[in-house]
């Protein structure tokens, strides 16, 4: 087959397609042996770390931290400690199979491993070009299910089979991928910071909108909680018992299923300020045999385990999981102005919320959760203010999401012509 002056041929492979005639298509295990780090793990005792260590310590956060090189980890190893692990050597390859499975990286410096990486310690082709087959996000078609560490082990790695160029090739699309991906990254970068200042800014609206009003010229007082702050002179401080009923569901988990029955709301179900549909649903009969109890819609639903601060109003009737506690509003507050507040009361769940694993707070801790309480008027000016101005934010967040999500597709899909010879070679050319 032809191709812009240059004959291809199929590769066997689904995902590389057809290739340059006289390129190769090997397993990686060709290419060296594929290790797996050590086990078990150094434990957090002072005896196996060094600040002052030969070689640092290898996280999976510190994987996901870097891009291409890693230059730096947050611990270093003891004499003791690098000595029960697996000690790499500057410009090895690895590749995590835990966390972040598949995050290729390439070690400027002296490290350790643990278990949830696979390394290639004699490794016969330069390794960027390597990272590069692997940061592409084709390399585990094929594999099964994407994501456990069952599925890629050394023998499954060392078993994919990829192109082959010849060095001179090689370093050719390496020095490409190099500038390209630079530039694209750089913009991904830009815009990811865009996205972080925009939801600061809106979370800034928020929480000014329900704790200060929308009156500038209006006249504050102590609110009496330091986290609070200043709050306008004519709210009233009160709790969250006294201006709703607090739903606490059954400890039993009822038969879930995906066709019919009452929705099962949870955390997943949770992503926008209103819910009407969730993934899976409770029969009645199901229903009566858990006690489940039905929550009845226009509740304020939130988080009590976890990450605190989750809110939503549900639309229909349904039963929430036990990852979730609700506010069911009196007359005196509006639904939307209250679930703006629990947005904004994180301070409040993390100073009250207990903690072995991971943060819960429990029903008192729900009753007594402060509510400022506007004029019902002001509160109704206040959830208008923030659905105007908030969806303006919304949009531009969104558009702003699909321009990263574009530009990582474009890097992929750049990555994988280059290293599959679709690209050609005067192409890549400076």
């Amino acid at each position: 087959m032809n191709k812009n002056g240059t004959v291809f041929k199929s590769s066997g492979v689904e995902w590389v397609g057809d290739v340059p005639e006289h390129w190769q298509v090997c397993k990686l295990k060709r290419l060296s042996p594929v290790k797996r780090g050590a086990s078990p793990r150094p434990i957090d005792d002072p005896k196996f770390f060094d600040d002052d260590g030969e070689f640092a310590w290898v996280r999976i956060s510190d994987v996901t931290a870097s891009r291409k090189y890693l230059t730096q980890t947050t611990q270093k190893l003891s004499p003791l400690g690098s000595s029960l692990s697996v000690k790499l050597e500057p410009e090895t390859f690895f590749v995590s199979i835990a966390a972040s499975v598949g995050k290729p990286i390439i070690t400027k410096i002296k490290c350790c491993i643990h278990d949830g990486f696979v390394y290639f310690p004699y490794l016969q082709i330069n390794p960027d070009f390597l990272y590069y087959l692997f940061d592409g996000g084709q390399l585990f078609q094929g594999l099964g299910k994407l994501g456990t560490q069952l599925n890629l082990n050394t023998e499954t790695i060392g078993s994919i089979h990829i192109p082959l160029p010849p060095n001179d090739e090689i370093q050719l699309i390496v020095d490409y991928l190099d500038r390209e991906t630079t530039q694209i990254d750089n913009l991904i970068a830009a815009k990811e910071q865009m996205l972080t200042l925009l939801e600061e800014k809106r979370e800034a609206l928020i929480s000014h909108a329900v704790t200060r009003g929308l009156d500038p010229n209006v006249a504050f007082k102590r609110s009496g909680l330091d986290w609070l702050g200043d709050i306008p002179q004519h709210w009233q401080v009160s709790k969250a018992k006294f201006v709703s009923d607090i739903f606490v569901p059954q400890r039993n988990k009822p038969e879930l299923n995906t066709e019919e029955g009452i929705p099962w709301l949870t955390m997943e179900d949770m992503q926008s300020k209103r819910v009407s549909n969730t993934s899976f649903k409770v029969s009645q009969e199901a229903s009566k045999l858990a006690g489940s109890k039905i929550l009845k819609r226009g509740s304020v639903i939130a988080s009590c385990v976890g990450n605190l601060g989750i809110c939503t109003i549900n639309d229909v009737d349904l039963i929430i999981n036990q990852q979730l506690q609700a506010f069911i509003p009196h007359k005196n507050i509006i639904a939307e102005y209250f679930c703006e507040l629990v947005r904004v009361s994180t301070n409040y769940f993390k100073m009250i919320g207990t903690s072995v694993t991971i943060v819960y707070v429990n029903q008192l801790g729900f009753e007594n959760m402060p509510v400022l309480l506007p004029p019902k008027e002001e509160q109704k000016q206040i959830v208008e203010h923030l659905n105007r101005e908030i969806g303006k934010m919304d949009e531009l967040l969104a558009a702003i999401k699909d321009s990263i999500a574009l530009l990582k597709e474009r890097r992929s899909a750049l990555i994988t012509a280059a290293v599959t010879g679709q690209i050609a070679l005067e192409e890549m050319t400076p």
